[in-house]
């Protein structure tokens, strides 16, 4: 009776914890979660990329946010080195930053495989992460269901900079096969 009972207070207990929880109360340190429109997403990057001192790293699939692009400018400008890879069917798009970017002193390298390159990842003086589905749009902040997560760990940030140097030197693996396509185990 007393296991049953507490298994039942358990499971109330969680049901009523788990309606609680939302972007804006989530206890988990050194991470913040936001949702876009509702959440200030390309204010939160921006304020980011604005604290940098060393570097700023960013894989990105659309880039056409005019103010983003500036404060990686000014970055720049302050001593901070930049680097922008961007897969090559984002800039086909009107709007996008690559060519302004480069223009201004940002070092931008397009992806050259098969597929597309669409991660959305920031890494800050190699201790701040940037990550979601968020591209780095108008549309994204004010029209598009999207996410940031923001991390604020070196452990992290070391694994996002391994997979930023391999697109940077254009070793990163750009396409795989299924040994097995029944259990998803892939050749590489």
């Amino acid at each position: 009776m007393f296991s049953k009972l507490t298994f039942l207070i358990l499971i109330i207990s969680l049901i009523f914890s788990t309606s609680l929880i939302s972007a804006d109360n989530i206890p988990v340190g050194d991470i913040t979660i936001l949702f876009s429109p509702k959440d200030e997403c390309g204010k939160a990057i921006l304020d980011k990329i604005n604290t940098a001192k060393k570097s700023v790293e960013v894989a990105i699939y659309s880039f056409t946010s005019r103010v983003l692009s500036r404060a990686l400018i000014t970055a720049v400008k302050r001593g901070v080195t930049v680097r922008v890879f961007l897969d090559r069917e984002g800039t086909e798009e009107p709007y996008s930053k690559a060519n302004f970017l480069m223009k201004n002193g940002v070092l931008v390298k397009l992806a050259k495989g098969e597929g597309l390159m669409h991660n959305k990842f920031c890494l800050i003086d190699d201790e701040l992460v940037i990550t979601g589905s968020y591209n780095w749009t108008t549309s994204a902040d004010l029209i598009n269901d999207e996410n940031i997560i923001i991390i604020n760990s070196k452990e992290v940030a070391k694994v996002y900079r391994m997979q930023f140097e391999r697109y940077w030197q254009g070793t990163y693996l750009d396409k795989a096969y299924y040994i097995d396509k029944n259990t998803l185990q892939k050749l590489k």
